[in-house]
């Protein structure tokens, strides 16, 4: 049995420049999983605070290397919290 989950979302597979300049609402997830070490995060993260774009309650879900290290604070987003799966880091702003 499915989450119905495909009901609520929307995926895009694009360049996240061009794919955050065509939201017109408010993004309650936003899942970020760019090649490591390509310096695309903290692109990302201004572009979202810069469009305004993340709901109230929303959330910031960054997988990343175990070798990148993200701050506390980062790009004005708040970390609420950290796992970590081998060599994988799943860090959540808010």
């Amino acid at each position: 049995e499915h989450c119905k989950a495909e009901e609520h979302s929307v995926i895009h597979f694009c360049d996240f420049t061009n794919c955050l300049n065509q939201i017109n609402e408010k993004i309650n997830v936003f899942f970020l999983d760019p090649p490591y070490k390509k310096n695309f995060y903290e692109k990302c993260f201004v572009k979202i605070k810069e469009l305004d774009l993340m709901a109230d309650e929303g959330i910031i879900i960054a997988e990343h290397s175990k070798d990148e290290e993200f701050p506390d604070y980062f790009c004005g987003f708040n970390k609420l919290k950290e796992k970590r799966y081998g060599t994988i880091i799943i860090s959540i702003y808010g």
